[in-house]
């Protein structure tokens, strides 16, 4: 197999899923998914949300090593950022919040995944995902 090169992220995002990697016994180097057959604009978020999985489950695992979300008795709470705020560049800003019927009832959908044992650790480490999420979650911008 080839070396391939890593991703076009900054330098302290790599170093975060370097000690993700590490805590979770994964190699850094050849933990991230070689993405081929899909438009290069694609590739990067495919490696970004493999980087946000390890990483967020890294993150509650130093929390607490028993942790899991469990989406089967309701008696859990979950915390997770999934919020782009709009800006020149990102006119229409990103969440996966919805609100359905005219009652004002609304809901999140996100994976368990990308969710946070406690609110603390999700504001602890908001900013540090902010660069993957968005390489997730938002098209890169056309060059004009």
């Amino acid at each position: 197999m080839q070396p391939v090169a890593p991703p076009p992220f900054s330098e302290e995002t790599m170093q975060l899923y370097k000690q993700a990697c590490e805590g979770m016994g994964m190699d850094a180097e050849t933990s991230l998914p070689i993405v081929t057959g899909m438009p290069e604009k694609h590739q990067k978020a495919i490696q970004a949300m493999a980087m946000l999985f390890t990483i967020t489950e890294w993150i509650n695992k130093r929390h607490d090593a028993a942790w899991f979300p469990n989406y089967h008795t309701g008696n859990q709470k979950w915390f997770t950022y999934q919020w782009i705020d709009a800006d020149q560049s990102r006119p229409a800003g990103f969440g996966f919040s919805h609100a359905a019927s005219l009652c004002g009832h609304t809901g999140t959908d996100v994976g368990s995944r990308l969710c946070f044992a406690t609110e603390d650790l999700e504001l602890a480490y908001r900013k540090q995902l902010e660069e993957l999420n968005m390489a997730w979650k938002l098209m890169p911008q056309p060059v004009v």
